[in-house]
């Protein structure tokens, strides 16, 4: 009796750890700040690029038009950052409202620019309390 009872407490003990780390292992989307907003998305094309990672996704301030012709400046210590999880995912928090470029890459002076179909660097408009999902994204040749 005594050995039943001590068996279904460590059981019991097992199932609550492991769902514990399940849920921390994978936290919901966190909702922007007031005044700010958020990008997600995935970056294909990673392999073969660099020698080795990790890789970092950065927001760099877009200033131009709707043609893609325009310019960007990339500052890693101000601008919205994340290091690309498993596959490429990424969550850029906490991004003030405005036009960016995504550029990747293991350090900012080795990051490429996230391009449209047509090649040319594409441009995120971030609205406050938007969670903008980029889907899958890909780098310039």
């Amino acid at each position: 009796m005594f050995r039943r009872l001590l068996y279904t407490c460590l059981c019991l003990v097992c199932l609550l750890a492991v769902s514990s780390a399940c849920q921390k292992a994978t936290p919901p989307i966190p909702v922007p700040e007031a005044g700010e907003g958020a990008i997600t998305g995935q970056v294909l094309g990673l392999s073969g690029r660099w020698k080795e990672g990790p890789f970092t996704i950065y927001a760099a301030p877009y200033v131009g038009g709707e043609d893609g012709e325009g310019f960007y400046v990339l500052e890693p210590a101000l601008h919205p950052h994340d290091e690309l999880k498993a596959n490429g995912y990424f969550q850029l928090n906490d991004v003030t409202p405005g036009q960016y470029v995504l550029v990747v890459g293991p350090t900012p002076e080795e990051a490429i620019r996230v391009v449209d179909d047509q090649q040319k660097p594409r441009v995120f408009t971030i609205t406050a309390g938007q969670v903008l999902e980029a889907g899958k994204i890909q780098l310039e040749p």
